[in-house]
């Protein structure tokens, strides 16, 4: 009885150390066949590493991007456009503030601003978020 509860115990072991190993030996193959291959690209041509690089990373961005937002929309479509609008506000307000700034046109700058955080203070606090119907 005390002899197999032994074993048992070495044998979890040798499991944990079996797993880690084999964990080693994946970790060491995605880095032959991944890394090897980026690391020679980059040594014999610079330029297109950094397009295949740039390229990568931003496939992996819009994709989380892209999963982020099709969560929220499955989750409350009406919440989630009203989001995209009051961001969207936002952004374009900023940005003909910006360039009307740099057309020297300061006082209109100035009022689509105000315009702009009067309409986001419309949508963000003066539209209903919730889609619960009222008795």
């Amino acid at each position: 009885m005390i002899l197999k509860k032994i074993l048992k115990g070495y044998a979890a072991i040798g499991a944990s150390v079996l797993r880690l190993a084999l964990l080693l030996l994946v970790c060491l193959a995605a880095a032959c066949i991944i890394v090897f291959p980026l690391w020679k690209l980059a040594d014999a041509n610079p330029g297109a590493y950094t397009a295949v690089c740039a390229i990568l990373c931003s496939l992996l961005v819009i994709m989380l991007t892209a999963s982020r937002i099709r969560q929220s929309y499955l989750r409350d479509p009406r919440r989630f456009i009203l989001s995209i609008v009051r961001k969207t506000v936002i952004l374009t307000g900023i940005a003909v503030s910006a360039l009307l700034v740099l057309q020297y046109q300061r006082l209109a700058a100035a009022g689509i601003l105000v315009l702009t955080f009067i309409g986001y203070g419309y949508l963000a606090f003066g539209v209903q978020n919730d889609t619960r119907t009222k008795h």
